[in-house]
């Protein structure tokens, strides 16, 4: 054997199953069963499979609950026998299997497939959130030895209940969902997105690597610096569903938990680490679990102010967001957010938002804003003390506060906020003070994006950061 071979038939090169079980301040178990490696095996998911069985002739089908993934539980279980489940992967065959064991609920710990392309959708916009499923899709067929293109991934997904329609549904761009139609209809998106081809992806190991890059929850800022310009965004897609997801994960075992179930969790990969985390920081008896944030910290943060000249920037008494938390420096994770506060305005005549993962100020009063814009500073402010708090101020962790003083690595002027905010590719725009109130008192920020895909932004105005709106 050469010395760059492994031997995949040792014991020790062999990846092992993870069965854990953690008992809860209130008692109840919760049992994380994580298969090593997906499979379509049913050899290779037995010992995960004989655990579930040991676990509901011991507790009794009425006290025991599945979690298993996503959509394939659904498909799973509408499968005639494990045998056949199988052949979707070993998350169906899971499901299939605890249906026939009887227990108290199948259920998943996961969104489903269309929940994530829509959470992604909203966050990150439509072209991103089908680059992230293309990425995910890519994965699996590469392991299963098939070639990556439309035709193949959405016979994939079919076979997950996770139809055509339901995707270009949960997109909600038809322009973006064309992609869909055929193999050279994906072809052109992904060029168009990335520079390359399916065909490249599935010739070239590094256009693979470029595209799967995507699909992983952890991107630091230089992985994301390592791809395409047009996969960037989209490699932020994975981290954000992560949090998501983790949130399911911690109210269904809470839901169950509360019901005095004993919770089977079917689950693989990184996943079984991310879980077995949050039910190790419980926070108290009333199974209040901690969601872990995946995303690692920035290494810079963005601070706008019109003081061109700060050296040390202090807590102020007057950004008190709650008096718990006290006077904080505040740092933006995005440059294109911290843009938005270059230039003094209130909600009253201002609204900052992000709609489809693309950020927005709309103005009620251009005189007012121009009279007020007399350019400024971006500081970019070094990690160390941060720290993110998403119940307070802009939800996520878009928005990062320091309880420190703290000195500016680096800094750049401006001689306008506007022309800030247009560079960095906030799209600005200027409303009169009726279609302002309008936009205030509409309930669905969908609404707000309709009516704004009809007006000319200032950046179309002056050729500067246009985005379209998902």
């Amino acid at each position: 054997m050469d010395q760059d071979e492994t031997d995949t038939n040792t014991e020790t090169s062999k990846p092992k199953d993870r069965i854990e079980k953690v008992i809860l301040p209130n008692g109840n178990e919760v049992v994380v069963a994580g298969i090593a490696k997906h499979t379509t095996s049913l050899g290779e998911v037995k010992s995960v499979m004989d655990s579930l069985e040991e676990c509901v002739k011991s507790k009794g089908k009425e006290n025991v609950v599945f979690l298993g993934e996503g959509s394939a539980v659904s498909a799973g279980v509408s499968k005639e026998s494990v045998e056949i489940a199988i052949f979707g992967g070993d998350q169906q065959a899971m499901a299939r299997k605890a249906r026939e064991l009887d227990v108290s609920a199948v259920d998943t710990w996961d969104m489903s497939f269309g929940e994530q392309i829509g959470s992604a959708k909203e966050q990150y916009g439509a072209e991103n959130a089908l680059l992230w499923m293309l990425s995910q899709s890519s994965i699996h067929l590469r392991d299963q030895g098939k070639q990556v293109n439309i035709e193949n991934i959405l016979s994939m997904l079919d076979q997950f209940g996770v139809s055509k329609d339901k995707i270009a549904s949960s997109l909600g761009d038809p322009a973006v969902a064309q992609a869909l139609e055929s193999n050279e209809d994906g072809d052109r998106f992904l060029q168009e997105q990335t520079g390359f081809t399916f065909e490249e992806v599935n010739t070239e190991q590094e256009k693979y690597k470029q595209l799967s890059q995507v699909a992983y929850p952890f991107n630091t800022e230089d992985d994301l610096s390592r791809l395409p310009e047009g996969l960037k965004e989209a490699g932020k897609v994975a981290g954000g569903l992560s949090l998501e997801r983790d949130k399911y994960f911690a109210k269904k075992v809470d839901q169950y938990s509360q019901q005095g179930k004993i919770v089977f969790v079917s689950c693989g990969g990184a996943h079984t680490d991310n879980f077995l985390d949050i039910l190790h920081k419980e926070k108290n008896n009333n199974m209040d679990i901690e969601t872990k944030e995946k995303q690692e910290k920035p290494t810079v943060f963005y601070h706008a102010s019109q003081n061109r000249s700060i050296t040390e920037l202090s807590p102020r008494a007057e950004s008190v967001r709650s008096e718990e938390e006290g006077p904080v420096v505040f740092g933006a994770k995005d440059k294109e957010f911290a843009t938005m506060f270059m230039v003094p305005s209130d909600d009253r005549w201002t609204m900052k938002s992000r709609f489809n993962g693309t950020y927005v100020q709309i103005i009620s009063d251009r005189e007012r804003f121009q009279e007020a814009d007399k350019g400024g500073a971006i500081y970019h402010l070094p990690p160390e003390s941060f720290e993110n708090d998403p119940t307070k101020g802009v939800k996520g962790n878009v928005e990062w506060t320091s309880k420190i003083a703290v000195k500016p690595a680096s800094v750049e002027y401006y001689d306008s906020g506007l022309q800030a905010m247009l560079d960095a590719g906030v799209q600005v725009y200027f409303v009169d003070q009726e279609t302002f109130q309008r936009y205030k008192d509409m309930e669905k920020k969908e609404e707000i994006i309709e009516d704004l895909k009809k007006r000319q932004s200032e950046n179309q105005t002056r050729n500067i950061g246009v985005k379209r709106f998902a």
